[in-house]
């Protein structure tokens, strides 16, 4: 930590990038999981339980991480981990302001209630 470099600006999510180019980055997770209806349009939904012990659905949406890069998220609060590949661009920043990530309701159900619907969490790549 002694010579970390903090890249981000005041009020934003803080990215830490460390000597050897890992980069933490601390902000808001939320949730999502679709299903599609027969016309194509999704609707959230749960996924079964079952398919989360296979961990097919740790994935997760972020903004500036590329596609199938796997990071390790961690609830601030509980200092529970999970590892999630990345499948998706997300969360829109001008719509949620503060979140960082988007992680599956399997991933998120790992770290925190769902009903909780948002945590503080480091992400680590």
């Amino acid at each position: 930590m002694a010579n970390d470099r903090i890249i981000s600006e005041p009020d934003e999510p803080m990215l830490i990038e460390d000597e050897d180019g890992k980069r933490r980055l601390y902000g808001a997770a939320s949730w999502y999981d679709y299903d599609f209806n027969e016309d194509g349009t999704s609707r959230l939904c749960y996924i079964d339980r079952e398919d989360c012990w296979t961990g097919t659905h740790f994935v997760a949406a972020m903004r500036d991480v590329p596609r199938g890069t796997t990071v390790r998220v961690t609830n601030l609060n509980s200092r529970k981990s999970v590892d999630v590949v990345i499948t998706d661009y997300g969360p829109e920043e001008a719509i949620f302001p503060g979140r960082i990530i988007d992680l599956s309701s399997c991933a998120f159900s790992e770290l925190e209630y769902l009903p909780v619907g948002v945590m503080e969490v480091m992400v680590e790549w």
